[in-house]
């Protein structure tokens, strides 16, 4: 039987600068196997059964851009432009949503190697728990250190690498950033919001393959990945 979801959007966040890139444009327009990384990324929340609608939230002066990208995306209802930090163009993107939507996904566009499947897994988690993260386990021996010598060693059992999406119910997320002291810099991802309000999260497991493009390495492995996905490889 095909599962039911329930109205969920897609805030695409798609208004970083990509400065530790050194190229000459920002990382959501540059190319990966003849498509930009936010076309990618887009493409995974249009294939996904839980999104009903996707907001993308973009740097000011790549309106143009977007709308290119946009081609074959039926679910987008709006493009906005972004705050001055991650977080404050994740509000902006909230408070567009259509007044029907029940549930939210915040995604940063640089992850696109995202897969429909692994949306609608946090999809199924945020309906049970209401807020829920993709995240992987961690696997390399992590180390405190001082400067560059070693200090100790951090136990690694409870510790996770989190990703995105991550999901929330509508209100608890209103209520979140209705919440928050502050936002800003500071507020590295939407987690934080709930965590400020004592409220923990659920990680799901997805793929470590769902990494943020943020180097030229990154190009080169969400490549490969890609590549095999489709059997070239």
């Amino acid at each position: 039987m095909e599962k039911k979801y329930k109205k969920t959007a897609a805030i695409v966040l798609a208004a970083g600068s990509g400065s530790r890139m050194s190229a000459d444009k920002t990382k959501q327009m540059l190319e990966i196997d003849g498509k930009s990384i936010l076309k990618h990324t887009l493409l995974a929340f249009e294939a996904a059964k839980s999104i009903s609608e996707i907001v993308v939230v973009c740097r000011d002066g790549e309106q143009n851009f977007v709308n290119n990208e946009l081609q074959s995306i039926g679910k987008c209802s709006k493009i906005v432009t972004g705050g001055k930090c991650r977080a404050e163009s994740a509000s902006i993107g909230f408070y567009q949503i259509s007044d029907d939507i029940e549930y939210i996904m915040i995604h940063d566009a640089a992850r696109c190697l995202i897969t429909p499947y692994e949306i609608d897994l946090v999809a199924e988690a945020v309906y049970e728990y209401k807020a829920a993260t993709a995240s992987v386990a961690v696997s390399d021996t992590l180390k405190r250190c001082n400067g560059k010598r070693i200090a100790e060693t951090v136990p690694r059992k409870d510790l996770r690498a989190v990703q995105t999406p991550q999901a929330f119910e509508r209100d608890l997320y209103s209520r979140a950033l209705a919440c928050a002291p502050i936002i800003d810099e500071t507020i590295t991802d939407d987690n934080m919001l709930l965590e400020n309000m004592g409220i923990s999260p659920y990680c799901v497991e997805t793929l470590p393959s769902n990494i943020k493009i943020t180097t030229s390495y990154d190009l080169e492995f969400a490549e490969f990945i890609l590549l095999k996905r489709k059997g070239e490889i």
